[in-house]
């Protein structure tokens, strides 16, 4: 028997299926899979919007298959339509992670393999003098521009394996440099390029896991994280360092952390707690005092190529961070690298 809704019943069953994917990414499967019901990409991507409660009550209305739905879903005895059930969006398990530390070195935005191998010598050299027992990758340690969205340069014909062994080969030198210390790998941006290639181009492949329940595609995997000892905090989740300092790379926001003053004064506005945050490859503090406390929120430099084809000119410096805990205090030293030397 001919289906009486056939495009809401195919938008129906692939928003079931896969609760977590983008609308653009279903659109593109329901193309695929249902050639000549769909119009194009965008026919529906639209309907997908709809069901998922995105396109407004005007357009739900005007859906041929709204009144199915209500007719399928029935309604209490006042006449209100019930709410569907919910759907949790297991892809993320959103957690605070807490770290101890007595001293932690903090880098972020290395992308490998796009460093800048004097300033990552300069940085390791002055933290190992340190001595730290944390070492934090506040994320984009990778640069994974193979599966870049990005336009890529056809002399730059890079290939995700080599990628991936660029960037092994800097978990080992972190390692080598730091033996007793704990490493923890937060995910940044570019780190989250992998899965939203995966999702883009094979779908399917995103759903499938490993015996031990683990994505099959899962950078820790990949980049052997267990071989060298390092822990991995998942994407967009954010580091507590002892009791008062949240770690953030700065791609959690949806809106950009630049502002007219500098980055760490859009951290303090987004956060409005003690925070330091990557990403912004650029060094900068910024305090507020309330009644009764002090706030204060820091972005810290990159160690990568600081003139890079795709934005040659920018406000970018080399830089890093040590924080050191102090019997429930803390301190952070914002260090930026000039000329080859920690200042």
């Amino acid at each position: 028997m001919k289906p009486k809704y056939p495009k809401s019943d195919a938008v129906k069953a692939v928003v079931a299926e896969y609760p977590g994917f983008p609308s653009r990414t279903l659109a593109r499967m329901l193309v695929d899979k249902h050639p000549g019901l769909f119009t194009g990409v965008e026919d529906a991507r639209s309907i997908v919007r709809i069901y998922r409660g995105a396109n407004g009550d005007r357009l739900r209305k005007d859906f041929p298959g709204f009144k199915h739905r209500r007719r399928e879903f029935g309604s209490t005895s006042d006449g209100v339509y019930p709410l569907p059930d919910p759907i949790a969006d297991r892809t993320t398990e959103w957690k605070v992670r807490k770290l101890e530390f007595d001293r932690c070195f903090l880098l972020s935005d290395v992308h490998v393999p796009f460093h800048d191998r004097a300033a990552v010598e300069t940085a390791f050299a002055h933290a190992k003098a340190m001595k730290p027992d944390l070492i934090l990758l506040d994320g984009d340690f990778a640069d994974f521009y193979s599966v870049s969205f990005f336009d890529k340069d056809p002399r730059r014909r890079y290939r995700l394996a080599d990628e991936i062994e660029w960037v092994k080969t800097f978990l080992e030198f972190t390692r080598d440099t730091f033996p007793k210390a704990k490493i923890v790998a937060k995910e940044g941006n570019h780190e989250e390029r992998l899965a939203r290639n995966v999702w883009k181009d094979a779908p399917e492949l995103a759903c499938v896991r490993l015996p031990d329940g683990s994505p099959c595609v899962d950078l820790g995997v990949l980049l052997d994280y267990d071989g060298f000892g390092i822990e991995g905090v998942g994407n967009k989740q954010p580091i507590l360092l002892g009791e008062h300092l949240y770690v953030l790379h700065g791609h959690e926001f949806r809106a950009p952390m630049t502002n007219p003053v500098n980055p760490a004064r859009g951290l303090f506005l987004r956060t409005k707690t003690n925070a330091i945050c990557g990403d912004m490859h650029q060094t900068s503090q910024h305090t507020e005092s309330g009644l009764g406390h002090t706030i204060s929120t820091w972005s810290i430099g990159c160690l990568c190529n600081l003139r890079p084809a795709y934005m040659p000119l920018n406000k970018w410096n080399h830089g890093f961070a040590m924080v050191e805990s102090h019997r429930g205090n803390w301190s952070v030293v914002n260090h930026k690298i000039i000329n080859g030397k920690v200042v």
